[in-house]
Formats: structure tokens, C-alpha cells, sequence
């Protein structure tokens, strides 16, 4: 029995230890799968050490292995088998709450789907994360089914991989391919693209608007390139925050601004003010207007551009008006749009039949009233549209460039004109003429040879034909421009600034430029203007090209008054409707052979007295004499009541003791600075020079405005006439200070008026008493001067003379008094 017992207990012990053995086997077998799967993670993420990895169970969807990375990065602790997939998201800090549903959603469908589903592929999402250190970043999340993995069991391995560098980098090139570097917002054609989808993807009426801001080169000119480009940006951001979504909205280049908008949330005069209300707000002093063209959007199979340039025609059609701030285009827009497409597919064959025209509107010496020179000119003279006007082609063709072929065809059929004129000899003179470069001609880096060949060819002086560019050109490529211009001079030709005065960079074109002639735009003299201003604009500019010895042409005169105006300022060459609208050249050729040598213009109205004209030339003999004039002298031009100084020399402020500053002010108002009593005594002495026309002598009185403290100065004017006109007269005014003269015969005046009264009080007093009285100098030996009746009666003498004598020898010795 006892064996028995001793074999059961060590039966039950052996079954003991077989069965601690093998739970211990199998628990080791566990965990050396264990350790073999980590082992396998480890592995993994070492060969990939910008990735994180997250393993879930499929079947329970609680994670089974987080990579430890994942809580130094995104913080949280991971010790906890029972975590679900959305608590890890949770925890690694998603930054967009929009990424979350979906994430786990996605997450929940790759759980789900069974192995034959899967494929090779993982599924891919991109997250948003935010780590400890508070800096966000985009990741990949990726999702791979494993059957079977490791221990037999399926699982899900998500990896998170950092690609935070290459969707910044792709999302760069995207922004940088899609928006506008300046504005800020889409460029063109990301504009167009986004505009097409939108119209595919809705049933809605939309209506296109395209905007421009008035003068914005000029504000470009003015406060610089940079803070132009400023004021874009803030137009675009100005839009991301009033669009609403369903619109879209771009950049379109230069100055313009696109957007499409719903036709039922469109509110044009809401939206314009607002605008103008926001561009006011800016810290500028400058108008910043902007204009708008619409266009209804009624046939969506037009691509975008097309509805962009039927808008465009909308806002072409309010340009330059002042009252309109914006247009919608319709079916006139629509047959002016069909007449240009007409005159494009027609206008090379137009060439090639010539019926293109030269046209020649002559240029007058209005003080002889001949023919100097012409201007070439083109009409287009259609066989079934009849006449068509430049202005109606010639700016499409500088649209479209075929206005640098439709110049050549000018400038070789002037050359003609000119070449059979010198071969002919037929009249007295041979007209030079002028042509046109567009600017499109100056981009064009054979025009300085094109042209020396042509008068070359034609065995024409470069002289005679006359280059016309325009300030328009110098705005848009200065450099160019000037490199062209000076080229051209080198050569012989003779360059002519064309409408000079109506652009707002006049005076940096005349400065930059190396132009020998400019042509004034008689704009200036145009409208109601009552003020006098536009003529002394004129006035100024024709002074200022004769100081710089640049030769001036009045075009587009049309009275007699303004040719006489214009002569009296010293401008004497003019070109308009007054003598001859552009007419052919057998009109010309006509008019030279009428003209006489000793014929003047009927329209010669102005009467020369003195040569003014050699006042404005700095190189004249007289011109030199007035500036260096010891006293003051100026040049006076009245206008009805009204007296300007247009030209002064140095002495003339030191002469009348005012300063450059107040003499500024006043210059155009002399008679503000007259004394109010010796203002009629001014206008007659003026009134008596126009009509004697010899010289005129006065004196008055000058105020100081501005130092009240120096008083009134006292001046003597000599003036005479020297040019007039039915409107103007020009003085010549010579000026001296007569002050300290004047004060001191007022002195004297004075002193002598109290002598006098003092002599009529001596002798009401002497007269007045019964005794006498004699009055003597206080000297060492005194004299007597006077004294009264009762004096020399009473001494014995016949009259006043015989007492003085005997009071007083020639030595001195009293002989009418005692010794005692």
C-alpha cells in the first residue's frame, strides 16, 4: 500500500509538472510569437524610420501594437489593449474636426472588408496633425488588410508617413500655377477654368463682371510700382471677402478685375459702391474710380474668354465718361464687335487694292498764311461700306498689329509724293511731310533701317519726312522709345512729338526725349473754359519749347482768334480746319501752285509792333539785354481787365520788394498787388500805351500783402506795346523804386508846409503887440533876421532892411548899440 501511495503521488506530481510543463510551454510559445511579431514591427519601422505604425485587430478593432514615436510626437499613452482606432486618432491631435469622421470611416471600411477585396493597394488618407510642440503637419495615413498575420489572426496596419514637405511643395506649384503673384487671387486662366466648371455643375443664371480702376497708370506714375501693385492686392482681397461661395473670381492682367457672380445676388449699384467706398478709405490722395462692364450669361457653349471680351466691349463703351461708371453689353456692342471681325478678315485685302487713300492736311506760317509743310493721313474708302473713318479702324489695327503694315504703305507713298514733287520742280517749294510711328513700330528692332532705306530708294532727304511719335509710346517702354528716337537722329531724321500736352506725362516725355519738334493739342483753347487757364497753360508750354529750341505746331486750330492767340505766344506754324481739312494730294498740289510768294493769309489778324518772339528765344540779342537790365522789366499780357506777367527778369522782385514766393501767387493777378486807389490810374496808363503804342510813363503805389509791416512802395512804370491781338495786349513794362524818393519830397513837403505855418505865427505875432520885436540867430556873433514894424520904427530906421544892416556889419561889430 505504501508503494501504491508513493506511485499515486508521484503520478499526480508527475501530471503536476507535465501540465505546469506544458502550460508553460505554450504560454512560452505565445510569447515568442509575440516577441516575433514586435520583432517584425521592429524590423519594419527601423527600415522605415519616417513611418509610424498603428496595428489594430481586426476582428475586435482595438490596437495590438502602437509605435512608441507616436507618444513622443503626439503625446498620450498607449499601455491599454482595449483602445479603439478613434481614441488613437483622438490622441495624435487631428487639427481639421472635417478629417475625423472620415478618417475613422475609412479606418471601419478596410476592417470590413474581407481579403479577396482588398488587392494589393493600400488605402490611402491625408490628415492633418498637430505634435507636442504645437506644429502642424500633413500626413498619409495608409491602411493594409493582413490575413492570417503572424499567429494566424488578421489585422490592419495603418502607417502614418510625413508628407508634410511634398504637399507643401505640390501645393506651391499649384498656387503658383493657378493664382496671380500680385492680386493674390486666380490668375486668367485658372479664372476661366473655374468659371467653365461652375457654369457645367449649375442651373443657374450667371452674369460675368469685368472691372477697371480710371488713371491707373497714372497712380502707377505717381506713388510707384510697388505700391501699385499694393493697391491689386488689396482689390483681390477686397473680393475674397465680398464673393460669396458659388461665385468665382480673377485677375485678368494690367488693371482688370473678373468675376462671375449669380445673376440673382447680383446688386450693381451695392457692389459698385462698396467698392468706391473701400477704395476712398485708402490713405491716398488720389480719386481711385473704378468701372465695371456685365454681361448676362445666356449661351453657356461661349467659352470664357469669348464673354470676356464681350464685356470688355461693355467697359470700353463708358471710357472717358465722366457721368457712367458702368455698361452692360447688348446687341449694339454685338453688331460693333461683327464690324470689327469685317474689317479684320477684310483689311489685308483693303491693302493689297489699295483702297487705302493718302490723305495731306497742310501745315500753315500763319504770319504769311503759306504752306510749310503737311501731315500724312489715311482713309479708307470702302467698296461697299463707302468711307470708313480712322477712327474706327485705326485703333483696331493697333489692337491687332497690322498697323505697322498699313505705316509702311503711308510712309512709301509719301515718299512717292515727295520723290515726283523734287523731280517736277513744279512748285516754289518742296514739302516736307510728316508721318506717324505707332507704337507698335517701335518694338520693332528693324525700323531705324526700314526707313533709311526707304528715302534712300527714293533719294528723299531724311530731313524732309518728319517722324511723328506719340507720348503714349514714351508711357509704355521709355527706354525703348529713347534708344529708337536717338538712333533716328543719328541718321537725319527729324522727330515731331504728336499731341503733346494731352497725356499726364508731358513733361518727362519733353525732358527724356531728344524730340526737335512738338505739336501741340489745342485741347488746351477747347470747352467753355472763362479763366484764361487753358491759354496760359498754352502760354507756358510754347515759352518752355522755345527755351529748350524745340520748333512748335498747333494742331487742330480752328478759329482765327486762336491762330492769332497762338502767334502772339510766340507759336507761328499751325495745322487745322481754319486753313484746310486733310484733302488729297492733287488738292495740295493745287493750293502750292495758287500760292504767291507775297501772299499773306487772309487770316493774318495779329500786328507786330516789336518782334516779341525774340523774347522767348534765350539766344536773342534783346532777350539777353532784359535779362541782365539793371532795373526791372517784364513782360505784361492783358486779357480784358486781367494783367499776367509772363516773363519777368531777376531785378524785377528786388525792384518791388517782393518775394519769389508771393510774386508766384500773384503773378497772374497783378493788380492785387496795385494800391486800391492807383488801380484805374494802372488800367489807363495801360488803355494809353495800346492806343499811342509809344512809350507811356506813370508812378503808383504796390502793396505787400503777406509783411503789411514794409509798407507801400512807390514805383515808376514805363511800358510800351509790343505785340497785340483782338483779345490780348502784350506790354513790355520797364519798373523802377521810387520810394525813398517819394519819402523824401514828402519830407521836404512836409518841412516846408511847417515853415511856412511857423513864419505865418511869427508874424501874427509880431504884428499883435505894441513894442518891437527882432528875431536872431544863436551864434557867437549874433544876426538879425527879422523883425516888425515897431521895432525899426522905434529905433529910428525907414524899414526892417536898414535896422538888420546897422545891428550887424559884414564883421560882425554891433554899430547900433551903445558900447555900455
Amino acid at each position: 500500500n505504501a508503494v501504491l501511495s508513493i506511485f499515486a503521488v508521484g503520478a499526480v506530481a508527475f501530471a503536476v509538472i507535465a501540465a505546469v510543463a506544458i502550460a508553460v510551454s505554450i504560454r512560452r510559445k505565445k510569447h515568442m510569437v509575440s516577441l516575433a511579431e514586435k520583432e517584425s514591427l521592429s524590423s519594419f519601422i527601423r527600415d522605415y524610420k519616417d513611418i509610424l505604425v498603428i496595428e489594430f485587430d481586426s476582428a475586435t478593432k482595438k490596437r495590438v501594437y502602437v509605435d512608441e514615436r507616436i507618444s513622443q510626437n503626439f503625446g498620450g499613452s498607449y499601455d491599454n489593449n482595449k483602445q479603439k482606432i478613434e481614441d488613437i486618432w483622438r490622441k495624435c491631435g487631428i487639427i481639421n474636426k472635417e478629417d475625423y469622421e472620415p478618417l475613422c470611416e475609412h479606418m471601419d471600411s478596410v476592417v470590413k472588408k474581407s481579403p479577396e477585396n482588398i488587392g494589393p493597394k493600400r488605402d490611402t488618407h491625408y490628415i492633418k496633425l498637430k505634435n507636442l510642440d504645437e506644429v502642424e503637419a500633413w500626413y498619409r495615413a495608409e491602411a493594409s488588410f493582413a490575413e492570417n498575420y503572424m499567429n494566424g489572426k488578421d489585422r490592419v496596419i495603418v502607417s502614418l508617413t510625413n508628407v508634410d514637405d511634398d504637399i507643401k511643395q505640390r501645393e506651391s506649384l499649384r498656387h503658383q500655377a493657378e493664382y496671380d503673384s500680385v492680386a493674390g487671387i486666380y490668375n486668367k486662366n485658372t479664372f476661366f477654368k473655374r468659371t467653365q466648371e461652375l457654369l457645367a455643375e449649375s442651373e443657374r443664371e450667371y452674369t460675368l463682371v469685368r472691372g477697371d480702376i480710371d488713371r491707373f497708370k497714372v497712380f502707377n506714375d505717381l506713388f510707384g510700382v510697388e505700391t501699385g501693385d499694393w493697391l491689386l492686392r488689396t482689390i483681390g482681397e477686397e473680393l475674397k471677402r465680398d464673393i460669396q461661395q458659388g461665385s468665382t473670381y480673377g485677375y485678368l492682367g494690367s488693371d482688370h478685375f473678373a468675376m462671375c457672380i449669380p445673376s440673382d445676388e447680383l446688386d450693381v449699384t451695392a457692389m459698385i459702391n462698396n467698392l468706391c467706398v473701400f477704395l476712398r478709405s485708402l490713405p491716398y490722395n488720389f480719386s481711385i474710380q473704378p468701372r465695371f462692364g456685365f454681361y448676362e450669361i445666356k449661351d453657356r457653349s461661349l467659352s470664357i474668354e469669348i464673354m470676356c471680351d464681350r464685356v470688355l466691349l461693355a467697359l470700353r463703351s463708358i471710357k472717358g465718361s465722366y457721368q457712367k461708371r458702368y455698361a452692360f453689353y447688348d446687341e449694339r456692342l454685338r453688331r460693333e464687335m461683327l464690324f470689327e471681325q469685317q474689317i479684320v478678315n477684310e483689311m489685308s485685302t483693303a491693302l493689297e487694292e489699295k483702297q487705302f487713300q493718302i490723305y495731306l492736311q497742310p501745315q500753315y506760317k500763319h504770319s504769311t498764311g503759306k504752306i510749310v509743310s503737311a501731315e500724312a493721313l489715311v482713309r479708307w474708302t470702302h467698296p461697299t461700306l463707302g468711307s470708313i473713318p480712322p477712327s474706327r479702324f485705326i485703333p483696331l489695327f493697333e489692337k491687332n498689329g497690322f498697323i505697322s503694315q498699313m505705316d509702311r504703305y503711308v510712309w512709301e507713298e509719301a515718299c512717292k509724293c515727295m520723290r515726283r514733287w523734287m523731280t517736277e520742280k513744279k512748285h516754289s517749294v518742296s514739302l516736307s511731310v510728316s508721318v506717324n510711328i505707332s507704337r507698335m513700330d517701335i518694338y520693332d528692332t528693324e525700323l531705324c533701317n526700314t526707313l533709311e532705306d526707304m528715302v534712300r530708294r527714293y533719294g528723299i532727304p531724311p530731313s524732309m519726312l518728319k517722324l511723328e511719335i506719340t507720348e503714349s509710346a514714351y508711357v509704355e517702354n521709355p527706354v525703348q522709345l529713347i534708344d529708337v528716337v536717338n538712333k533716328l537722329k543719328k541718321r537725319g531724321f527729324i522727330i515731331q512729338m504728336d499731341d503733346f500736352g494731352s497725356g499726364y506725362s508731358s513733361l518727362n516725355t519733353l525732358k527724356d526725349v531728344p524730340v526737335d519738334v512738338i505739336k501741340l493739342d489745342l485741347k488746351f483753347l477747347s470747352g467753355d473754359d472763362n479763366s484764361g487757364k487753358g491759354g496760359t497753360i498754352l502760354n507756358s508750354v510754347v515759352r518752355m519749347a522755345q527755351w529748350l529750341n524745340l520748333e512748335v505746331i498747333a494742331e487742330g486750330v480752328e478759329t482765327i482768334k486762336q491762330a492769332n492767340y497762338l502767334q502772339s505766344i510766340g507759336c507761328d506754324l499751325v495745322q487745322g480746319y481754319l486753313y484746310s481739312k486733310p484733302v488729297t494730294i492733287d488738292e495740295v498740289e493745287k493750293m502750292l501752285e495758287s500760292e504767291s510768294a507775297d501772299t499773306k493769309s487772309e487770316w493774318t489778324g495779329m500786328d507786330v509792333i516789336i518782334d516779341s518772339n525774340e523774347f522767348w528765344n534765350p539766344n536773342a540779342q534783346i532777350s539777353l539785354i532784359f535779362q541782365s537790365f539793371l532795373n526791372g522789366a517784364a513782360i505784361i499780357e492783358q486779357s480784358g481787365g486781367q494783367f499776367e506777367c509772363t516773363r519777368r527778369n531777376t531785378q524785377f522782385c528786388e525792384v518791388t520788394d517782393i518775394n519769389e514766393e508771393t510774386f508766384k501767387e500773384y503773378s497772374t493777378r497783378l493788380m492785387d498787388l496795385v494800391y486800391s486807389d492807383d488801380k484805374e490810374k494802372i488800367r489807363d496808363f495801360f488803355a494809353e500805351a495800346a492806343k499811342t503804342q509809344t512809350e507811356t510813363v506813370c508812378e503808383c503805389r504796390f502793396l505787400a500783402p503777406k509783411h503789411p509791416e514794409r509798407g507801400i512802395r512807390y514805383l515808376r512804370l514805363h511800358t510800351r506795346l509790343i505785340a497785340r491781338s483782338e483779345t490780348r495786349n502784350v506790354f513790355y513794362l520797364a519798373i523802377d523804386n521810387v520810394t525813398r524818393e517819394e519819402q523824401q519830397q514828402r519830407i521836404n513837403a512836409e518841412q516846408a508846409e511847417a515853415l511856412k505855418k511857423h513864419a505865418q505865427f511869427i508874424q501874427t505875432v509880431y504884428s499883435s503887440v505894441p513894442y518891437g520885436v527882432a528875431q536872431f540867430t544863436c551864434t557867437d556873433k549874433p544876426i538879425c533876421v527879422d523883425c516888425n514894424e515897431a521895432c525899426f520904427k522905434l529905433s529910428g530906421y525907414m524899414n526892417a532892411e536898414e535896422f538888420k544892416e546897422s545891428i550887424a556889419t559884414e564883421n560882425g561889430d554891433n554899430v547900433a548899440i551903445h558900447e555900455d
